[in-house]
């Protein structure tokens, strides 16, 4: 790659503004999803991500592994919230 040559992702003058990651789908309503990821989950409750971590450590949240991926399933997260009631 030359010193005057663009980046490859760089992006085009007339592309859309808007970009989506692979990690990241378009948001949708929660009772659409049925798994979040540890991150989406710390986002919707308003808590840190250190946080989630130390509930799925201590039991309070549910998450199953796919792949190299950790997922929180939803009834998980309706359970916690219907517990702090």
């Amino acid at each position: 790659m030359s010193a005057k040559s663009k980046p490859a992702t760089r992006a085009k003058r007339n592309s859309p503004a808007v970009t989506f990651n692979h990690r990241t789908p378009p948001t949708s309503p929660m009772s659409e999803r049925i798994a979040f990821s540890p991150q989406d989950t710390a986002r919707m409750l308003g808590v840190g991500l250190t946080t989630i971590w130390k509930m799925l450590a201590s039991g309070q949240l549910v998450s199953l592994s796919v792949g190299r991926r950790r997922l929180i399933p939803a009834d998980s997260i309706h359970a916690l919230m219907a517990r702090a009631r």
